[in-house]
């Protein structure tokens, strides 16, 4: 996993780089600059145009310096402007800049405060910022407010060195701040590149290495993780050749009513097709003549049957999906939460809890919780939406109580029993449709009942979910994509992740 370090923490780690490489700060800024132009080069090898470089007088500024020193050495047309945001320039700033106007080739221009400027940018220019880096908390000064206002005004495609100027790494952009079309950040993400937020700021973002030492040597925990494709392929068990359906678990579903019949055979489908040995199905009656013809692999036990006693039999329950109005879920739950088993809690069961508040209190351990930002402000009792205070509630609420919550969004947070964050990079837009989130119970659900830990089923089960998503656009689009697309690419997306023959 990549960790998201706080700005005080990164200055730690550069310190520590230091040490341990025998390298100064000049040369650690020199390796930013080559990684950033390393990745510039490799996609826009092409360009023909113009790239301009604003520069505040800060080692981001510095960055910036470097950056435009080495793509003038490629061949690129760099104009620089510099503005001297800060009241005192840092060294490693002012050694960069005699470096670069010895060069005598490069195109430098002072950009004043509180006057108008006039830059001729065209729509094919390239620009970058390195106004101000991670460590801002706050936007650009007002009497630079006609230099932002130029440059995000700009019709040409926007790159921020680490951060777009002025948001902060930990919280909110506000206007003053830069806008850029892509953030190329070193090394670590910032926690503000996954706050909606700042959508208006950062439109996407990638990562450049700069050679920081390995997570153990600077011997700092991190709060914010961000999974990547490896933490997957290392948690996956390979099928054992002389398996059987009852080493996979035996998951059963209470979900659906009369009017969502469709949620309850999303989550159950999605549960088989996510390796559940078997589902049983605690459908409404209304709807069970559909769920055979639809669904054949899915047991469909009677839902009068449901108590403490018959769900002890199963490795996983889920409750939830598509209950609306369903006058005995609070005794359902109750019912699950006697039978002593793992327990996924999603939609309907989530406002029940809200509604009822001794019951959300005698929530079992282990319990996974997979609400959307609406369920959760209910759950927790968040008048304003806040991301960041969805955070905090929610890892304060996870360490006390011992569950996980996987928090839906753009970027997927799944928050341990720990209070640790892991956020998900896999999805796209596409997934903004009636039943996604029926699907990823069913799936986080036919983990728990294979042996996975809580929080491991709910983060493998996020990014399986988001990575088979992302596949269906391959024939899909954004616009087209539905539910059950998602469920017929998980196949896949295993075999992505996992290449036939290591099933």
């Amino acid at each position: 996993m990549i960790a998201v370090y706080s700005p005080e923490e990164i200055r730690r780690i550069e310190f520590i780089c230091c040490q341990l490489q025998q390298v100064s700060m000049i040369d650690l800024m020199e390796r930013a600059g080559q990684a950033f132009t390393d990745w510039f080069h490799r996609k826009f090898a092409n360009h023909k145009h113009a790239v301009h470089i604003f520069c505040g007088n800060g080692n981001n500024g510095g960055d910036g310096l470097v950056i435009g020193r080495l793509l003038h050495q490629l061949g690129y047309a760099v104009r620089i402007y510099l503005a001297e945001i800060a009241s005192n320039s840092t060294p490693e700033y002012n050694k960069n800049l005699t470096r670069i106007r010895d060069m005598h080739l490069v195109t430098i221009a002072m950009i004043h405060p509180n006057e108008s400027i006039a830059i001729d940018i065209h729509e094919e220019d390239i620009l970058i910022d390195a106004l101000l880096g991670i460590g801002a908390k706050r936007p650009l000064d007002e009497q630079w407010k006609h230099l932002v206002e130029s440059y995000n005004n700009a019709k040409a495609y926007k790159i921020s060195v680490d951060m777009p100027s002025g948001v902060p790494a930990m919280g909110y952009g506000k206007d003053g701040c830069i806008v850029a079309d892509l953030v190329v950040g070193f090394e670590y993400p910032k926690l503000a590149y996954f706050l909606p937020e700042n959508e208006k700021f950062i439109s996407s973002w990638t990562l450049a290495s700069v050679g920081f030492p390995q997570k153990e040597d600077h011997h700092l925990q991190a709060s914010y993780f961000v999974t990547e494709a490896n933490d997957i392929v290392g948690i996956l068990r390979p099928r054992k050749k002389f398996s059987n359906k009852n080493n996979y678990g035996h998951v059963a579903i209470i979900a659906g009513s009369p009017t969502m019949c469709g949620a309850a055979i999303l989550a159950a489908r999605s549960c088989l097709r996510a390796g559940a040995g078997l589902v049983s199905l605690y459908a409404d009656n209304e709807c069970r003549s559909s769920y055979f013809s639809e669904s054949p692999e899915v047991m469909l036990p009677f839902r009068n049957t449901i108590n403490a006693a018959s769900l002890r039999k199963y490795s996983s329950v889920l409750v939830g999906p598509g209950m609306k109005d369903v006058l005995d879920i609070n005794t359902y739950l109750k019912e699950a939460f006697n039978a002593g088993v793992k327990l996924v809690l999603d939609a309907e069961a989530i406002n029940e809890l809200s509604h009822d508040r001794n019951l959300f209190e005698s929530i079992p351990k282990g319990t996974i919780l997979t609400p959307h930002t609406g369920e959760f402000d209910r759950l927790f009792q968040i008048e304003k939406p806040d991301t960041l205070l969805r955070l905090k509630v929610g890892s304060e609420l996870c360490r006390r109580l011992k569950i996980t919550i996987l928090l839906k969004g753009a970027y997927t947070a799944v928050i341990t029993p720990e209070g640790t964050c892991i956020f998900n990079t896999t999805g796209n837009p596409g997934m903004a449709t009636a039943g996604s989130g029926d699907v990823l119970a069913g799936i986080i659900t036919a983990f728990v009942a294979q042996g996975y830990s809580d929080y491991e089923s709910a983060f493998i089960a996020a990014y399986l979910h988001g990575l088979s998503a992302d596949l269906a656009l391959i024939k899909e689009s954004p616009e087209s994509l539905v539910a059950s697309d998602i469920t017929a690419y998980l196949g896949a997306a295993f075999n992505h992740l996992m290449p036939h023959g290591q099933h």
